[in-house]
């Protein structure tokens, strides 16, 4: 038994919260092996079946000390929430020792029928390989990536951010937290990074011929890290093709043609609605 483990937001761009409901539909089809879900949330969608998926309502975190530091305005909430979401889980004896972290807008693409399928940790780039990128901190994204490097210092060598499912292992999780906690960041680590950096080696680093991930990110080419254009449904089934696993953001939401690929691809409810 392994525990899917989901924080969910507030935002969704499909009506109720339907990124999860094809999520689950992707997992109820092709994962053979034995596994439950858990969401932390602050609401549950409505035609989630209640019985089905364990849960816990979970406020909305933000930290004090970051609140003062920011005058009153706070920075990275969505970036804070998911990382208290993620020590909630790794605090939880309802969550099975090691489990998988994953997000409600992916989904899985073909049958597994094996945990190491699921355990793999790919990087999404080599730290010194885009160097300059990094340092100018042009980003949130990068601005918490580059946090790692600032709190773990030369250990920081691989960015994990590939928005992939994480096997984590929660007694690691929690040293991961008691030394680096939440309450004390001013600008929120990267988990999937730190984690990666403290404690695995990558199986492999994200490109174009990878086994693993098709994202849609609504970008017009092919792009270092697995992304991929989406501006029609054949793009979208031929990124798709031979890879494990696909995600998408709001960006690559909207350019169309990811709604009605999933609605294709996976017409039957799963034993997770009503």
């Amino acid at each position: 038994m392994i525990t899917i483990a989901i924080p969910l937001g507030t935002g969704t761009q499909w009506e109720d919260n339907f990124e999860l409901k094809y999520f689950l539909r992707s997992l109820d089809a092709f994962l053979k092996v034995d596994f439950e879900v858990k969401l932390y949330t602050r609401r549950l969608p409505s035609w989630l079946k209640r019985d089905a998926a364990k849960y816990e309502i979970v406020d909305k975190y933000y930290p004090d000390k970051a609140l003062r530091v920011w005058d009153g305005t706070p920075h990275f909430e969505s970036y804070f929430d998911t990382l208290h979401k993620l020590e909630l889980m790794a605090g939880d004896s309802d969550v099975t020792e090691n489990f998988l972290y994953c997000y409600d807008d992916m989904a899985l693409l073909r049958p597994v029928y094996s945990f190491a399928d699921i355990k793999l940790w790919y990087a999404q780039v080599r730290y010194l390989d885009k160097k300059k990128k990094y340092d100018r901190r042009g980003s949130k994204w990068t601005q918490t990536t580059m946090t790692v490097k600032d709190l773990i210092g030369e250990r920081f060598v691989y960015d994990y951010e590939t928005h992939l499912p994480r096997y984590y292992n929660r007694e690691r999780l929690l040293r991961m937290f008691s030394d680096y906690p939440v309450e004390d960041q001013i600008t929120p680590y990267a988990p999937a990074t730190m984690y990666g950096n403290l404690f695995c080696e990558p199986d492999g680093i994200i490109d174009e011929g990878n086994p693993v991930k098709a994202g849609f990110y609504g970008d017009a080419r092919p792009k270092v890290g697995g992304s991929y254009p989406s501006f029609s449904t054949r793009e979208v089934e031929e990124a798709c093709r031979s890879k494990l696993w696909m995600n998408y953001n709001n960006k690559g939401f909207r350019q169309g043609f990811i709604q009605p690929w999933l609605e294709q691809q996976f017409p039957n409810k799963s034993i997770f609605e009503k």
